[in-house]
C-alpha cells in the first residue's frame, strides 16, 4: 500500500507539472490581429505581453485611414499620423513592417489592436530592467538578447547566417541571441534629411511618451552595440512600432 500510494503521488505530480508546463507554453506565445487582418505573434516577457513583429497597420482602430504617400514637407510639418514603407518600397512591409511618425502613436483613435497600446517610456524601462537589471545604456545586454538571430555571418549558422533581408548586418561580438523571442529586426527609419537610412543596422522603436516639445522617447537597437539606447527622436521622423498589452 505505501508503494502504491507513492506511485499515485508521483503520477499526480507528473500530471500537475505537465498541466502547468502546457499552460506556460500557451501563455508564452500567442497571436493578435489588427484591423487590417495582419496577425502578429506575441510573447510574454516578465509581466508584459509584446508583439513579436513590427506593426504593419494602415488604419486606426475605428477604421479611419492613417495618412500615407506624404511628401517630405508634410512629414516635417504635419501633426497627424503618417506611415510609409522603408524606401517607399512595399516589398519591405512583410519583413520589417511600416514606419510611422510619432503622432500616429498617440492618436486617440488608437494605432494598436483593441486591448493593446503603443508602449510608454516606462513600459520600455520595465522590459529592460526585467532582462538586465544591472546596467543602463549601451552597457546593458538587452539589445543582444532582443535582436533576431538572423544576421550576416551569424554564429548560430544555418538559416540564421544569411545575407537576405530581414537580417542584421555582420558583427562578430554583439550579434542577436533572441533569448525572449522578441525577434527585433533593423527596419531603419525615415530621417529629417528626406531619406530612409540604416536598414539592416538599426531598429528605432517609438514610445508614446513625449520628451520635449518636438521630440519623443525612443529605444534604439543597433547591429554593433550590446545594449539598448534610450534617446529622443523628432516626432516628425519615421520609426517602427511594437505594441504591448
Amino acid at each position: 500500500k505505501p508503494l502504491a500510494m507513492k506511485k499515485l503521488l508521483v503520477a499526480l505530480l507528473f500530471v500537475v507539472i505537465t498541466m502547468l508546463t502546457a499552460q506556460f507554453e500557451t501563455a508564452a506565445q500567442g497571436t493578435v490581429t489588427d484591423i487590417d487582418g495582419n496577425t502578429y505573434p506575441t510573447v510574454i516577457i516578465g509581466d508584459q505581453e509584446w508583439m513579436a513583429e513590427d506593426l504593419k497597420v494602415t488604419k486606426y482602430r475605428n477604421g479611419d485611414a492613417i495618412l500615407t504617400d506624404q511628401d517630405h514637407n508634410q512629414w516635417q510639418q504635419s501633426t497627424e499620423g503618417i506611415w510609409a514603407y522603408y524606401d517607399n518600397d512595399p516589398t519591405y512591409n512583410d519583413i520589417y513592417g511600416k514606419l510611422y511618425n510619432w503622432y500616429a502613436t498617440v492618436d486617440p483613435r488608437g494605432l494598436c489592436p483593441t486591448g493593446w497600446r503603443v508602449p510608454t517610456d516606462n513600459d520600455w524601462q520595465i522590459l529592460e530592467e526585467f532582462i538586465d537589471p544591472t546596467d543602463r545604456g549601451n552597457k546593458n545586454s538587452v539589445g543582444k538578447k532582443l535582436k533576431s538571430k538572423r544576421q550576416v555571418n551569424s554564429p548560430f549558422g544555418g538559416e540564421y547566417s544569411t545575407t537576405e533581408h530581414p537580417r542584421w548586418d555582420d558583427h562578430p561580438v554583439n550579434y542577436g541571441t533572441d533569448e525572449y523571442n522578441f525577434n527585433s529586426l533593423p527596419g531603419g527609419g525615415y530621417t529629417n534629411g528626406n531619406a530612409f537610412r540604416h536598414l539592416g543596422q538599426e531598429a528605432y522603436y517609438w514610445s508614446a511618451t513625449e520628451a520635449i516639445q518636438k521630440h519623443a522617447w525612443t529605444r534604439i537597437l543597433t547591429f554593433s552595440n550590446l545594449g539598448t539606447s534610450r534617446g529622443q527622436l523628432l516626432k516628425s521622423l519615421g520609426a517602427s512600432v511594437r505594441c504591448v498589452k
